[in-house]
């Protein structure tokens, strides 16, 4: 088969193997860094916390306490969702969650010590649907950082 022959033979086949909206695509990259200088970001990834688990007399029985613990710059909004198993498979027992960014989890668990971490319904980021999702669960507060939590401005 002559060389030509080939080549247009399989231009079509390789052609139709690229996908326009590929991730890779140059326009695609070109039209996100462009987003990046107009100030659009992606938002920051956010992890959930269990705050009542067993009620009062626990370490993060209210949003508050969750507040001055994590250093958050304001009292968290705490909503009401359902423990389950990795798949999902159950709803148990009632818990409030409020979510946290990276730095802030890091903060509380360095501040806390914690039970295994369980397993909440959390609303996915893009789709907003329920997905079950590992949770902090707190269940001291380390001695040093004993106060922290009903003092703001604890030690770090």
């Amino acid at each position: 088969m002559p060389e030509n022959l080939r080549v247009k033979l399989g231009k079509p086949k390789v052609e139709s193997q690229s996908e326009p909206d590929s991730p890779w695509a140059p326009g695609v990259w070109s039209a996100a860094l462009e987003a990046y200088r107009a100030g659009r970001r992606a938002p920051e990834p956010r992890f959930p916390v269990v705050i009542n688990n067993g009620g009062e007399g626990r370490p993060l029985d209210s949003p508050e306490k969750l507040q001055k613990l994590a250093d958050l710059p304001s009292v968290p909004e705490a909503s009401k969702t359902r423990a389950t198993d990795l798949f999902g498979a159950y709803d148990g027992e009632e818990v409030y969650i409020a979510d946290v960014t990276w730095h802030q989890l890091l903060l509380l668990e360095k501040r806390t010590e914690q039970d295994e971490k369980g397993i909440v319904w959390f609303p996915d980021t893009i789709t907003k649907k329920p997905t079950p999702r590992s949770a902090c669960v707190v269940k001291s507060i380390k001695e040093e950082f004993r106060g922290t939590e009903t003092v703001l401005g604890g030690q770090d």
